[in-house]
């Protein structure tokens, strides 16, 4: 994993939060505040089986079943509570989420299950028991993005064990408080349209379609161009948390870093307490070579979080782009060590040992690679970071291992 793909991994995320973000205090799911609505307490035995349950449902791809523990009518009731809907029929409003949130975008398993299906993981880190209510962090990956879903689960009148809220790392907030500022978003559009200061350039801005520009751009590396895209963008949309990340981390990988430094104040000014704009920044403090905010956001993250092991291969990038390549490799080692392993983490420290040609130990790691995931690693060749250890020996020994039945990676 090297810089740029640090970058490419802030970018990406950015891409799932396209909707917009309001980031209140991200301190996870509150426990006091809504506990009166909880029913009697699970038991720890009952609460871990179904943590565990979800995540074999998405290891089996079955969105249906990750879905079906989520009591999305609840999420949405309390989304929709003392909702100003203006010459709009409340009641309306919330039939219309009622109907759509279950199928669409916000589902747990439609937004898991996709990611899986490109390679992605969905691995449970822990549960824990927060003033006698339960909760399960999860981490969600794919090969360059990152997000950790942390779930709270209630048991009804009737014993019914269901999660009743959702909290996204990458958005800052809950699955409630995304949908009430979608829904607040949709309304407020709504009446903009219908008022004195509706515009044709205005109704013809189409918000999806300009991210999916933005992210061709990024996947190119021309992020001169997608602050070109930004600049299109109606004034009071530029203003939002998503466009002002996007200038930020853009304008950091053109090397335009006061303007980048002048949407992260803007950010901070905005959203104090929104812990994904130090993550979000990294870009632009390792342009200034700032590695001790860099280090600290990492932290912070690392905190929020509970621990994982996975941030070590984050900051075993960050050593590498000080030059201090044997603590960088000592830390991504940190990273494999722990049994909810990302398999990413494999992949940096096998990119420090090419770089240190040290064969032996890429051979090992490949192989130790292989056993644990049970995978069969193929097309070496076509990497130019493995140019090298393609003309050593100890690759030709590599060829020549027992290679059994495992899927090709």
């Amino acid at each position: 994993m090297s810089g740029l793909m640090l970058s490419r991994m802030i970018y990406l995320l950015l891409l799932l939060a396209i909707i917009g973000c309001s980031a209140p205090s991200p301190a996870g799911i509150p426990a006091a505040k809504q506990k009166r609505e909880l029913g009697e307490p699970i038991t720890a035995g009952e609460f871990y089986d179904v943590a565990v349950e979800i995540e074999s449902a998405a290891a089996a791809k079955d969105a249906d079943l990750m879905d079906k523990w989520v009591d999305y009518p609840a999420i949405i009731k309390r989304a929709h509570k003392n909702l100003k809907t203006g010459e709009l029929d409340a009641e309306t409003e919330l039939e219309n989420d009622l109907d759509s949130v279950p199928n669409g975008f916000f589902c747990l398993g439609k937004t898991v299950v996709p990611n899986i299906e490109r390679g992605g993981f969905f691995q449970l880190l822990r549960v824990n028991r927060r003033q006698n209510v339960c909760f399960a962090m999860y981490r969600v990956q794919r090969a360059e993005d990152l997000d950790y879903l942390e779930l709270r689960f209630r048991k009804d009148a009737s014993g019914t064990i269901a999660v009743d809220e959702v909290f996204h790392w990458i958005l800052s907030e809950t699955l409630s408080a995304t949908i009430r500022r979608a829904a607040k978003e949709r309304i407020a559009d709504w009446h903009r349209r219908h008022g004195p200061n509706w515009t044709v350039k205005l109704d013809a801005f189409d918000e999806l379609a300009t991210g999916a520009i933005i992210e061709e751009h990024l996947r190119s590396g021309n992020h001169r161009a997608v602050l070109d895209v930004i600049a299109t963008v109606p004034a009071f949309k530029q203003k939002e948390r998503y466009y002002l990340l996007l200038r930020m981390i853009a304008a950091a990988q053109a090397g335009e870093l006061a303007e980048s430094r002048k949407a992260l104040d803007t950010l901070k000014a905005t959203y104090p307490s929104d812990i994904t704009l130090d993550i979000a920044s990294q870009p632009l403090l390792l342009k200034e070579k700032n590695y001790a905010a860099v280090y600290k956001s990492i932290d912070d993250l690392d905190e929020f979080v509970g621990g994982d092991p996975y941030l070590n291969a984050i900051r075993s990038v960050v050593l590498l782009e000080e030059g201090k390549a044997d603590e960088a490799l000592a830390v991504a080692k940190l990273a494999i060590q722990a049994p909810a392993v990302a398999r990413q983490a494999y992949w940096q420290v096998i990119s420090i040992l090419l770089k240190q040609q040290d064969f032996v130990a890429v051979c090992d790691y490949l192989a130790e690679y292989e056993e644990r995931f049970q995978l069969q690693i193929v097309d070496i060749e076509t990497n130019p970071d493995y140019a090298e250890f393609v003309k050593s020996p100890e690759y030709e020994m590599w060829l020549k291992r027992e290679k059994d039945d495992s899927p090709v990676f």
